[in-house]
């Protein structure tokens, strides 16, 4: 049972890492209130922070992008408004999207909630030269932890 729950954690991961993409508008996730009202905001353009929010790995570099993170970040509770990430909120919506892509048994949600932790807890050390690169680096660094720790089950097995 637990081999099959890691393969699929790996599975998942990997699909969204590889997969190439060619997204048009019709194809972008609905984004969420915290993110209409940043851009209506900070005056960005919507298409492109709806495009920059469906990646996994969103540009560290990019200004529009960095305010666009900060801003929804502290709206969500991610970041406070001195920048501070939230690492407890951050492991609850990572939790949270782990338990959505591989249901809700004991095993399940007992590794997801071990993959948020240490996801969370490993990128604890990020920094940036700003409130939104920050998160944007924060965000893409879970998203590799996530990745690497998915491929190394002893890890878990052995805590």
């Amino acid at each position: 049972m637990c081999f099959l729950f890691y393969f699929f954690i790996f599975a998942v991961l990997y699909t969204y890492q590889t997969e190439s993409r060619c997204i048009v508008s019709e194809d972008l996730q609905p984004l969420n209130l915290h993110q209409e009202e940043c851009i209506a905001e900070l005056s960005l353009d919507r298409e492109t922070m709806a495009l920059l929010s469906t990646q996994e790995f969103p540009p560290e570099d990019n200004f529009d992008c960095n305010r666009f993170y900060s801003c929804f970040w502290k709206k969500q509770g991610f970041q406070d408004e001195f920048g501070q990430i939230n690492y407890h909120a951050l492991e609850g919506e990572t939790f949270n999207f782990l338990c959505q892509q591989v249901g809700s048994s004991e095993d399940s949600m007992e590794y997801a909630k071990y993959l948020a932790k240490r996801s969370v807890n490993d990128c604890k050390t990020v920094t940036g030269t700003s409130d939104g690169q920050k998160a944007v680096k924060f965000h893409n660094c879970i998203y590799r932890r996530l990745f690497v720790l998915v491929k190394q089950p002893e890890d878990y097995k052995n805590i």
